[in-house]
């Protein structure tokens, strides 16, 4: 900060080179912050994917399993959609007699993306 004295008056103030190094250095600052809430939601958005994909199928998996128990005729595969997902269920026979693999297989519409998980099941 400079003072500079014109006749009688003493006027105080900033000179531009300061004032245009102070915003040099405050947008050299920004710029990881703003690049860190870039990071953050797209971290944000992967999370949502998984929360969302776990939960259906988690859902279909429990489906899966109520009605293999409960049902006298089993199904080879299923799909349908729920939202922006598409889900796929595959049922196959493992080798013990009453032992079967029940695969559920969740997508997003346009992600590109899946979530696969399979288990067995006793009949």
């Amino acid at each position: 900060m400079t003072t500079l004295e014109t006749g009688t008056k003493n006027c105080k103030g900033f000179t531009l080179i300061e004032v245009l190094l102070s915003v040099v250095i405050l947008a050299v600052g920004l710029i990881p912050i703003i690049g860190g809430y870039h990071t953050a939601l797209e971290a944000y958005k992967r999370a949502q994917f998984t929360a969302e994909g776990f939960w259906i199928l988690h859902q279909k998996m429990a489906e899966g399993r109520l009605g293999m128990r409960f049902d006298s005729g089993i199904s080879a595969s299923q799909s349908g959609k729920e939202g922006h997902w598409e889900w796929t269920t595959k049922i196959k026979k493992a080798l013990p007699k009453d032992l079967y693999e029940l695969e559920v297989e969740v997508e997003k519409k346009g992600s590109g993306r899946k979530l696969t998980a399979a288990t067995y099941v006793r009949k």
